[in-house]
């Protein structure tokens, strides 16, 4: 739901990220064998859960149960020093960084309520030598809505 218009902003306004992001799948099988992946930058887009806003009413009046929820989405990226793109994401991190983050922050797909926000960003542990890991979480706000 969230993957795949993320997926094409993120491509379309990072070029280092351009034919480099891949699903959860594809992560966890880089983890799975300890093989690094082939280029200087390859991102995974993983789905991280769902959470419920406490809500207050039962929705007897309306007819329909309505809770906020906050989808968060991780956005993985593995940086390696071998070709152009990886070189300038390490040696420009910041910048790297900032664009990732200005490309999600404040966007929504349609169809959601809400826009995208930072939780976090920052750099992970991985057991891949010669990698850096960078790790994004993003949120987004949308609406439950439910016939009861």
């Amino acid at each position: 739901m969230l993957v795949a218009p993320l997926k094409t902003r993120l491509e379309g306004r990072v070029q280092e990220l351009q034919g480099r992001l891949f699903t959860a799948s594809d992560f966890m099988a880089v983890m799975e064998s300890n093989v690094v992946p082939a280029g200087g930058v390859n991102g995974y887009l993983i789905p991280a859960g769902v959470t419920g806003v406490p809500t207050r009413g039962t929705g007897a009046i309306s007819g329909f149960f309505t809770q906020e929820v906050r989808h968060g989405v991780s956005l993985v990226v593995l940086l390696r020093n071998v070709d152009r793109h990886g070189k300038r994401a390490l040696d420009e991190l910041d910048t790297f960084s900032a664009d990732i983050t200005a490309a999600v922050c404040g966007w929504a797909p349609d169809g959601v309520v809400g826009v995208f926000e930072l939780q976090r960003a920052g750099v992970i542990e991985t057991r891949h030598r010669g990698v850096l890991a960078y790790q994004f979480q993003f949120f987004i706000t949308d609406q439950l809505r439910i016939t009861p």
